[in-house]
């Protein structure tokens, strides 16, 4: 049985019920079609409308994440830059990278503390958060810990860009 599709002659939204018998022709930009039953397209819209308002969270949830951490470098001199990954399914990497040569343990307890609070604020993302320093001074350490190729910095100290 051939199916034939019928234009929506209203301005008004097209009305699909969860329980309707009927079946729903949908047509892409490609005059692509697909038959699904009413009670799938609802789902599919459900879906769909989820996803947008967990992309628009997400994407809310990482600029906040982003402006804390900028601010709490920006209040500590022996930062230099940071730098983040993009988030995959291993983790989301925040490089604070110090000045010197060692590791600065003074700011291990206040590394901890944005640690939680920017995991915290990212805590449904997919990938897991961490934030971590590196020391400037040491050759080729920031390759070891991030791709700088695909990394992007949120924060240089000023003179150090």
């Amino acid at each position: 049985m051939a199916v034939e599709p019928k234009e929506s002659t209203g301005k008004g939204p097209l009305r699909i019920r969860f329980d309707d018998a009927r079946k729903v022709l949908v047509e892409d930009h490609n005059e692509d079609r697909i038959l699904i039953s009413s009670e799938d397209a609802v789902r599919s819209c459900f879906t769909q409308s989820m996803r947008s308002r967990i992309d628009a969270e997400l994407q809310e949830a990482l600029l906040e994440a982003f402006k804390r951490v900028v601010a709490w470098s920006a209040a500590r001199p022996q930062v230099q830059r940071v730098l983040v990954s993009r988030p995959d399914g291993d983790r989301m990497l925040f490089l604070i990278v110090v000045a010197g040569r060692t590791h600065d343990f003074s700011l291990d307890d206040e590394i901890s503390d944005l640690s939680l609070d920017v995991a915290s604020r990212l805590n449904w993302m997919p990938s897991p958060v961490t934030v971590m320093t590196v020391p400037a001074g040491v050759p080729d350490a920031l390759d070891s810990y991030i791709d700088l190729d695909d990394a992007f910095e949120i924060y240089a100290k000023p003179g150090q860009a």
